[in-house]
């Protein structure tokens, strides 16, 4: 998994950790939750129906419909839940599932951040899909919920509803959370770790007969200390079958492999040889962990090779792994690319998933982002809010204009909308600060679908709630625009899009 933390620092030298997480629902039970698999509509308003689903209602605002939904907590920690859902919707405009948290009363549960402001304030809050579905008409999915169980242990049910490309809503289902079963060493177990899992520092061995075993150490399976003329960042991909990551320790070594001190905090500190990144319980996930850490411009002037050992949280310590400053790769086109940045493409083109394969491959840019743009939701604001649901997948097609942003992050995955006016528009308002919005955003406006960000008419970062972005245009011309919902880590994730005239 990957961290995802905007101000991450690591003493003076800066280090910068970066990533690679309205209701329109029906109202909460006011009885007991039914003794079946889910309800198929609006929640109940008495007592157990016995296990029957409710007849439910169909969509009002969306043509597409919800047929089943089970949810589910999973996980090596029990902590993260999973949604397995059936739809189908004749206009294939499904972009989103939406997700309300209940207690065993059926009370509402906060546990979703929709200002991204650091504050549990919503019981609504977007799922992820694991997989597109945008664009077809019948669909058989999954979506996740990375640690909501960790953080919200009291839930008993979930509300599930799907929301289309233009915002509109579908009916909604709510599904009792299925649990595990937790085990104990030497219990036979589930590898996938749906039905049960294994106790802290185990892990279900896979083989003829799994079996909850002590977890082996962390290891560091790829290490990369890139430089370019911004300066440097150190990439760390690795497996933990515990998920329980506890510590990197970066060692700074010359380029002969000999200790060398680097002194942390300004020229009158005393120099250290190593740091000891300490890292939480979310950074190693379904047994793998990945971190971007970016150290200050000058970094690779003071060091030119790092070691990095691995953790866990009960002292055991992986093997050393050992990496050189080096240049950012650069791929060509149709050559394999790596999303996660341990290689960059050549100019002009942009790493991109393929069509029709598991290997990501440098694409024609221009041609990429005509693609996109092409393929980007209408929205023709006429006086009512509209709002449009998506997620940024992992392809990053714009960088955010020089000075927007702190740190002016690049090659970072992106979202968009289309902004189409009719008549000339004294002002309009756009926003990510939704309860359908789950990452740091950055938002900005193009003319048409502009080659670069150069000439955006409009920027922001962070001056909505936490750190969502508002944006407000004045005096624009009738045309075509491209609103980006750029983000700033790695990792991307789910927005919801706002625009509104007043």
């Amino acid at each position: 998994m990957a961290r995802t933390n905007k101000f991450l620092a690591m003493a003076a030298l800066g280090v910068t950790v970066l990533a690679g997480c309205g209701s329109n629902s029906s109202p909460s039970d006011a009885g007991v939750h039914d003794g079946g698999t889910h309800d198929a509509g609006n929640p109940d308003a008495g007592p157990s129906d016995g296990g029957t689903p409710d007849a439910g209602l169909p969509p009002t605002t969306s043509s597409a419909v919800l047929d089943s939904a089970t949810a589910h907590v999973i996980g090596r920690r029990g902590r993260d839940v999973r949604i397995t859902l059936t739809a189908h919707d004749p206009n294939k405009a499904i972009a989103a599932v939406m997700v309300r948290l209940l207690d065993a009363s059926g009370t509402e549960l906060d546990g979703f951040d929709s200002h991204q402001s650091g504050a549990l304030d919503s019981s609504t809050g977007p799922a992820t899909f694991d997989s597109v579905v945008f664009g077809s008409q019948n669909v058989s999915a999954t979506a996740s919920l990375p640690s909501l169980e960790l953080r919200i242990p009291s839930i008993a049910s979930i509300g599930v509803s799907l929301r289309d490309i233009a915002g509109g809503a579908s009916n909604e289902i709510v599904a009792a959370l299925g649990t595990q079963t937790a085990l104990n060493s030497g219990d036979a177990c589930d590898t996938s770790y749906v039905d049960s899992r294994c106790p802290d520092t185990l892990y279900c061995a896979t083989g003829p007969s799994p079996t909850c075993t002590a977890a082996p150490p962390p290891q560091v399976t790829q290490l990369a200390f890139l430089t370019n003329d911004a300066g440097s960042i150190l990439r760390v991909k690795g497996t933990e079958l515990g998920d329980d990551l506890g510590n990197l320790h970066i060692a700074f070594l010359d380029g002969g492999g000999g200790s060398i001190s680097i002194p942390l905090d300004g020229e009158n500190s005393s120099p250290v040889d190593s740091f000891d990144f300490a890292t939480s319980i979310d950074d190693s996930h379904n047994g793998a962990f990945f971190m971007a850490i970016q150290p200050a411009q000058d970094f690779a002037q003071l060091c030119t090779q790092i070691s990095t050992i691995p953790s866990d949280i009960t002292g055991a310590v992986g093997a050393a792994a050992m990496a050189k400053s080096t240049p950012v790769p650069v791929r060509g086109l149709g050559v394999a690319c790596d999303l996660q940045g341990f290689d960059l493409c050549a100019a002009n083109t942009v790493c991109a998933p393929s069509t029709n394969s598991a290997v990501n491959t440098c694409a024609q840019l221009a041609s990429t982002q005509s693609a996109a743009c092409k393929a980007a939701p209408v929205l023709t604001p006429t006086g009512n809010a509209l709002t449009t649901f998506a997620h940024t997948g992992k392809t990053s097609l714009w960088n955010a204009p020089s000075g927007c942003s702190s740190n002016n992050p690049v090659n970072k995955p992106v979202g968009l909308a289309q902004l189409h006016l009719s008549a000339a528009a004294p002002s309009i308002t756009l926003t990510t600060d939704n309860p359908g919005t789950d990452f740091d955003t950055i938002l900005y406006v193009l003319p048409n679908c502009a080659a670069t960000s150069a000439g955006a008419l409009g920027c922001d970062d962070d001056t909505a709630v936490g750190v969502t972005s508002t944006l407000t245009l004045k005096n624009l011309a009738a045309g075509n625009y491209t609103v980006v919902i750029g983000a700033f880590d790695q990792a991307g994730g789910n927005y919801q899009l706002t625009v509104s005239m007043p």
